[in-house]
């Protein structure tokens, strides 16, 4: 199963690029509210492991980190200056 097979069976219907490392980096365009439906998207599926431990949420910042089926997803948000993205990757 690909990276973008699992986005598609999440429902995360967003297109993206892969890094050298073979990561999956999804630009959410300046929109927090992109990173609220993704953020809620995953919590809501009781699939999806919430790895809360190693897991930030700040004023200025979040990193949110699941785990879905071998593949791990990080949700990332720089709320002071707009920058969200979500990379996936193969654990």
């Amino acid at each position: 199963m690909s990276i973008t097979d699992i986005l598609n069976e999440l429902k995360i219907n967003l297109k993206g690029t892969y890094s050298r490392d073979g990561s999956y980096v999804i630009d959410l365009e300046d929109s927090s509210d992109a990173f609220g439906k993704v953020y809620s998207t995953l919590d809501k599926n009781p699939e999806v492991d919430n790895m809360e431990s190693n897991s930030l949420l700040t004023v200025d910042n979040a990193s949110m980190y699941y785990k879905y089926k071998g593949f791990q997803i990080n949700i990332i948000a720089d709320f002071r200056n707009n920058h969200y993205k979500v990379v996936v990757s193969e654990v």
